[in-house]
């Protein structure tokens, strides 16, 4: 059994994928978290070695974690903004 190390792109994408929820706390880091771990992903995917690499399980995942996150993300951006929008005095 040969030694296959996992792929760092992967494993970085997935891990920020799975960390969105808690850093969705942080507010500005909303949209930019899922957005590099989607990236992170993707380049993982696309660079896969099977022959020399794992972790490829982890990429789509975090591909697919990520793209769901993202979604949330801007969906919540734009509830926000239109909350932000309508508040205030109502005689403008």
């Amino acid at each position: 059994m040969e030694n296959k190390s996992y792929n760092p792109f992967c494993v970085a994408g997935f891990v920020l994928a799975v960390s969105f929820p808690v850093l969705f706390l942080l507010g500005p880091m909303v949209l930019v978290v899922p957005a590099v771990g989607l990236t992170l992903s993707i380049i993982g995917v696309a660079k896969f070695k099977p022959e020399s690499e794992k972790g490829q399980g982890l990429g789509i995942a975090g591909i697919a974690i990520s793209a769901v996150g993202l979604a949330i993300a801007c969906a919540f951006l734009l509830v926000v903004a239109e909350i932000a929008m309508h508040w205030g005095p109502k005689g403008r």
